[in-house]
């Protein structure tokens, strides 16, 4: 959430991406989301763990995209768990530590074809929503 709010905040300014003026270098871009849940479906969705649908817990980056006159797409949700996440998370952590990434990049690598292998053996779905995402 921190890198994210960070990258909103630095990109997502007023009289660039947005403004009444109608300057907007975002204009008419797409606004792709893909996210890993370690929960199953069922924990994301109203009366779930969670408690929320993941579009619902997706609002401030749809309005995001409304008020940067973007295209919000259908976003592509991997649930289940993700020891990936952890990897990354670890990198974070350490403040771009080089000897770290030096470390790491094979099994980086290498659990991203795991990911991509399971999608394409169907045995993590990639699940799509379904609801109108409306203007």
């Amino acid at each position: 959430p921190y890198l994210l709010k960070r990258f909103i905040d630095e990109i997502f300014t007023y009289e660039w991406s947005y403004a009444a003026s109608g300057k907007m270098a975002l204009r008419d871009k797409k606004l792709y989301v893909l996210t890993t849940l370690g929960a199953g479906q069922a924990d994301h969705q109203r009366g779930g763990f969670n408690h929320y649908s993941v579009l619902e817990s997706l609002l401030p980056l749809r309005m995001t995209a409304n008020i940067t006159a973007m295209h919000f797409m259908q976003p592509c949700v991997i649930y289940g768990n993700s020891t990936l996440w952890g990897v990354l998370w670890d990198k974070i952590q350490l403040d771009d530590n080089a000897a770290f990434l030096a470390e790491q990049r094979g099994r980086i690598r290498a659990e991203a074809k795991q990911y991509l292998d399971a999608i394409a053996a169907s045995s993590v779905r990639a699940i799509p929503l379904q609801e109108d995402l409306g203007p």
